[in-house]
């Protein structure tokens, strides 16, 4: 991954307030991966949890998504 060790940590921490019950929802819902991986990123992002400009003066969404995916798991 491209991210850099400080970044992925202050992401792991910020998505943690993100619940496991959120995925089934999603999947309930029938509603794709990849659309629970970007809600769960800017939900942190609007409240306030963590700041995205953080990330995107280095990575593109690929990168980020792949350390989305990373954090909250497979779908």
């Amino acid at each position: 991954m491209k991210i850099k060790e400080e970044d992925y940590m202050n992401l792991q921490k910020a998505l943690s307030v993100i619940s496991k019950t959120t995925k089934n929802t999603y999947k309930t819902k029938g509603l794709g991966a990849e659309r629970y991986y970007w809600d769960c990123f800017w939900h942190i992002c609007n409240s306030g949890l963590f700041k995205p400009e953080e990330l995107y003066g280095y990575l593109n969404d690929n990168h980020i998504a792949t350390a989305l995916k990373n954090i909250l798991g497979p779908y």
